[in-house]
């Protein structure tokens, strides 16, 4: 399997693609204190940095973007779609995450870096004006088969 180093960064060039460039480790100390004393608990994190994480962010956006605009017109999302995005959580245990905004939308976008048939993405749609709630979400269940999306229930974990 070939890898790259690079100031601290490596690449696996077999799974780059899947949006596992690791651009930094970290290590995270938890103390927990209470009635019968304290814990602390030390392990490494890997964490990508946002200019790795947007361009696969971006690529896994853009696979819902025709569906959507053929599917649910009444959303207004297409190609000219301008957006802009942030990174959302830190891309650990194989799922990464990253949130796009346009003028009327906010998509969450979420994808499982794994092989087929595990290797999903996800989206939820907020209208940025009206909902402090997802009120659509969408899941293509394996990226390598091409599945085109489908309905899931939006996400109950993110709220504003």
């Amino acid at each position: 399997m070939a890898t790259k180093q690079k100031e601290g960064i490596k690449m696996d060039e077999k799974q780059k693609g899947f949006g596992t460039v690791i651009a930094a480790c970290i290590i995270v100390t938890i103390l927990a204190a209470g009635g019968l004393g304290v814990l602390v608990v030390s392990g490494p994190v890997q964490v990508q940095e946002e200019e790795d994480l947007a361009p696969t962010a971006a690529e896994m956006r853009d696979k819902f973007i025709p569906w959507l605009a053929a599917n649910h017109p009444e959303f207004g999302i297409t190609s000219e779609t301008e957006w802009t995005g942030t990174i959302v959580y830190p891309g650990m245990v194989g799922v990464s995450y990253y949130l796009f905004s346009s003028e009327d939308w906010e998509m969450g976008v979420s994808w499982h870096v794994m092989r087929p048939p595990y290797d999903w993405a996800r989206i939820y749609l907020m209208h940025r004006i009206t909902e402090t709630s997802p009120s659509y979400a969408f899941e293509i269940s394996s990226l390598d088969a091409q599945e085109e999306p489908h309905v899931i229930d939006p996400p109950e974990s993110v709220w504003r």
